[in-house]
């Protein structure tokens, strides 16, 4: 669908767990996570997208991270606020996606709250209620 954001939810299993050795420090977040849930799910995503972290909150998938254990909504978690105010931070991609229009692959900037849809994939209860919090103004797809 057009003028999709792609929610996708992070696991508990990750790299560090499964490859704990010559694992550096700071991974891309799309590659950090294992679950199948996760894999399953962004092996056919097509168009913007980011990872719902308990930790970092909404990231981009190839910003780095490092080893975390939090669960969402756990002391330690990133706050309602802070997810709350990522959506309305400017982003930047090199994309070729822009509110699904197709232009030339270069950085576009995009505002996450500037989605009129948004797919939640691979998350559980609190995840989903955590993305309608923050994106009251969407459709949300689940």
């Amino acid at each position: 669908m057009k003028n999709m954001l792609r929610i996708v939810g992070c696991t508990h299993k990750k790299i560090w767990d499964a490859e704990r050795t010559n694992t550096p420090d700071y991974v891309p977040a799309k590659h950090v996570y294992k679950g199948r849930g996760f894999l399953k799910a962004i092996t056919h995503i097509d168009g913007p997208w980011v990872i719902l972290s308990a930790k970092y909150g909404f990231i981009e998938p190839d910003h780095p991270i490092c080893r975390y254990d939090i669960v969402l909504g756990s002391p330690g978690s990133i706050s309602d606020e802070t997810l709350k105010a990522q959506v309305y931070q400017t982003r930047f991609w090199r994309s070729e996606y822009r509110l699904g229009k197709l232009t030339a692959p270069n950085i576009v900037e995009v505002r996450l709250k500037s989605f009129p849809h948004v797919l939640i994939l691979n998350c559980n209860k609190t995840y989903v209620e955590k993305v309608h919090m923050c994106f009251s103004d969407a459709q949300i797809h689940p």
